[in-house]
């Protein structure tokens, strides 16, 4: 049977895979469709032998032809997988070029960041170094402006030492001269005590005693007045009865008929003296500091009674811890480090260095700052006014005995070697 030229047309439309399919399982319909007519040809009993022969060509051709379609569509398919693939390796290349342009510019941009924040910090440190070196020509300015200002105000708390020194000095003269005196005239009033103790003069009088004041102050009074006058125990007596007054004359309610001398100093002692009230005097001072307006003055009158008090039994002791305790209850801080640091042994001087302290606080500022001379930078210490040399001042005189008086080869110096070191120092 003839190939129609449509049949050959439907043998050759497709071009897909999927038509290629459909024409497959065409095909193979048409080849069951023909063994089933070469069947009922042979059950005819092969009447036609051309037929058959024709037959089977055609199967033949149909057999190649399925051949070429089936050889043509795997080279379709293998072309497919080729163009597959190099789709494939093509898009991996480029996806591979793209990573590689993306890592590129990646690392220049970090590159540019790198480079950036380096010279960032080269300029932050070129600024750091500049703003050093200005701050050390400002401290060096400063250290320069603050030496200039201690100079001026060592050279002027030296004077006003000076200054103070020669006024304490003064006054301390003529107490001196005057505690003298009155050790002489003290001396020459006992001599006359006893050279008219026969006949006494009565010209002296008990001064009143309420219970107020020290006891044991007045009753040196008393012992004094009493032998002075040349007294005997029942005069002495009748005047210490008619000396009391308010609460300390009440202490005649206790007694009975007549009173002798050491009995009423006795009664007296034991109400209002200080020997019993050791204890409570200590613990007062313990808690014991300059008040706020207190003087430093005042603050060792103050504090040298009570130390009295709390030692009356001790008199060494308590002359040990005057000074001390006159040192650690100042109020200010710098006025009580800087006569610490002095070591003083009596409280006369400690209470002179805590003056001139004081007054060197008072008289420094801050702010008082003016130039400074060469001549006035090369200006020597202070000078002391009791020796006349040069590196410490009075209080600190290595020439100084335990009486505070100056140390010579002859004994105590005259006034006329201080005056003239005054006046030597006045003239300097």
């Amino acid at each position: 049977m003839p190939i129609t030229p449509r049949e050959n047309q439907e043998e050759f439309v497709a071009e897909s895979p999927a038509a290629e399919g459909v024409q497959t399982r065409a095909q193979s319909a048409r080849d069951a469709a023909r063994r089933q007519s070469f069947d009922a040809n042979r059950g005819m009993g092969e009447s036609n032998d051309s037929n058959i022969l024709l037959a089977l060509r055609q199967m033949m051709e149909e057999q190649a032809q399925t051949r070429r379609m089936m050889d043509e569509q795997a080279r379709r398919q293998e072309e497919q997988a080729r163009q597959m693939m190099e789709e494939q390796a093509r898009r991996q290349e480029e996806q591979a070029r793209r990573q590689e342009e993306q890592a590129r510019h990646q690392e220049e941009q970090v590159r540019r960041l790198m480079e950036e924040q380096a010279r960032r910090q080269e300029e932050q440190a070129r600024q750091i170094v500049e703003e050093q070196a200005q701050t050390r020509r400002l401290m060096e300015e400063q250290a320069c402006r603050i030496g200039e200002r201690l100079g001026d105000l060592k050279q002027e708390v030296d004077k006003k030492i000076e200054n103070l020194e020669s006024d304490m000095d003064c006054k301390f003269s003529k107490q001196d001269k005057r505690i003298l005196g009155l050790e002489q005239e003290m001396q020459c009033l006992k001599t006359k005590g006893v050279i008219t103790t026969v006949a006494p003069s009565g010209n002296l009088k008990v001064p009143p005693f309420d219970g107020t004041s020290s006891w044991g102050a007045y009753k040196i009074q008393f012992e004094t007045v009493a032998e002075s006058n040349g007294w005997n125990d029942d005069q002495a007596v009748t005047a210490l009865i008619m000396g009391l007054r308010d609460e300390a004359l009440t202490i005649l309610d206790t007694k009975t008929g007549k009173v002798t001398l050491k009995q009423l100093l006795d009664a007296l002692e034991s109400r209002h003296g200080d020997a019993h009230l050791e204890h409570v005097y200590r613990a007062q001072l313990k808690d014991r500091i300059q008040q706020t307006n207190e003087s430093l003055q005042k603050w060792g009158c103050e504090i040298e009674k009570l130390v009295r008090k709390a030692y009356a039994s001790s008199p060494d002791v308590a002359d040990k811890m005057l000074v001390q305790a006159f040192v650690d209850g100042i109020r200010d801080r710098e006025i009580r480090m800087a006569v610490n640091l002095g070591h003083h042994k009596d409280l006369k001087n400690a209470l002179a260095h805590a003056l001139e302290v004081e007054a060197f606080c008072k008289d420094s500022r801050p702010n008082r700052i003016r130039a400074v001379s060469e001549k006035r930078s090369s200006q020597r210490g202070p000078t002391c006014y009791l020796c006349g040399e040069v590196g410490h001042m009075r209080f600190s005189c290595p020439k100084r005995d335990l009486r505070g008086e100056m140390k010579t080869r002859r004994g105590e110096p005259d006034d006329v070697d201080v005056t003239a070191a005054e006046q030597r120092q006045g003239n300097e």
